[in-house]
């Protein structure tokens, strides 16, 4: 078959019999047989988001387009690593999860209010506490007079308004702004970060090295740390930048198949290979009403929490 006969490691297929799995990814060319990677074909716990089919007996069809936000970002070893514990879901089972514990996705009361299980109201008063005490220019004020010592104790308050950061995290923040010198450098960093129209990589890099740089004592925790290079940005402008907070991070992003390129010390690739994720899930997230990372670093808590009970994939598995 004429189409067939195109298909090629990395085409972008569809099944005739399943056009409910969208768009596949071929990952491998065996003869007759390709292992492809379906968009949207739903998963049950261990099983391989990866299956093998017959082109003779499959007439596989190139999808109308060759691009995809999520195929374009598989593990590179997706056909070959072990299945997660936990399982692999696609993005329609992850939101039938999220309203399993909130019905009227972003919008519900559970979701925005401050009781147990409530997710974005004290994200986002961090964040108006930002806009009051450091935000419009009053931060870099407060620098430039010198007053670093202000400067700090309010993004102290701001930090402590939130639970996204660990005790251990918390105390080396805290321990590192205790040395002025490298309070400063990590505060010019960021205000110069946040300046930016857009994230940049070398703005971002100045951050990091200003965070690698906060002193820390000896035996305690090191400040390179992921959570504390990108809470203040996140809290600050929602709308621009992703908070990373590795162990739910990285389960959302492997349950849902997109490669962060993860590395434990914070770094300009997969800080880019996350603002990508989290753009894809804000699209992807549209009927819920998203308003910005805030909602969507949510959803990612959600689906690597597994707060709900796991979608099972519907109808046949094949």
């Amino acid at each position: 078959m004429a189409a067939t006969e195109k298909i090629t490691v990395g085409s972008l297929v569809t099944h005739p019999n399943r056009p409910e799995w969208g768009p596949g990814k071929i990952l491998a060319v065996k003869g007759p047989h390709v292992d492809v990677c379906f968009r949207e074909r739903e998963f049950v716990p261990g099983a391989s988001p990866v299956i093998t089919l017959s082109t003779a007996a499959v007439p596989l069809a190139l999808a109308p387009s060759q691009s995809d936000r999520l195929l374009d970002n598989l593990p590179k070893d997706i056909g070959g690593r072990p299945v997660s514990k936990r399982g692999y879901i696609t993005l329609d089972q992850a939101k039938r999860g999220f309203r399993e514990l909130f019905p009227l996705g972003f919008a519900d009361p559970k979701y925005l209010g401050d009781e147990a299980g409530g997710e974005r109201s004290y994200k986002w008063a961090a964040h108006e506490l930002w806009e009051a005490t450091l935000g419009n220019g009053e931060g870099e004020r407060l620098i430039a007079a010198g007053d670093v010592g202000e400067v700090t104790k309010r993004a102290e308050a701001v930090v402590a308004r939130v639970n996204l950061l660990a005790v251990f995290e918390v105390a080396a923040l805290r321990d590192g702004l205790k040395d002025t010198k490298a309070a400063r450098r990590f505060f010019r960093a960021l205000f110069e970060l946040l300046a930016a129209p857009a994230p940049d990589r070398p703005r971002f890099e100045a951050l990091v090295t200003a965070t690698q740089n906060l002193p820390a004592a000896e035996g305690k925790t090191s400040p390179d740390k992921w959570t504390l290079v990108t809470l203040l940005p996140f809290l600050a402008r929602p709308e621009t930048f992703m908070f990373l907070k590795p162990d739910a991070t990285r389960r959302a992003a492997e349950m849902i198949r997109f490669d962060l390129r993860y590395d434990a010390h914070p770094n300009w690739l997969t800080y880019r290979r996350l603002l990508a994720f989290a753009g894809m899930l804000m699209d992807e997230l549209n009927d819920f009403g998203p308003r910005d990372f805030i909602d969507v670093q949510s959803f990612m808590w959600v689906v690597a929490g597994g707060g709900y009970t796991l979608p099972v994939a519907r109808g046949k598995r094949a």
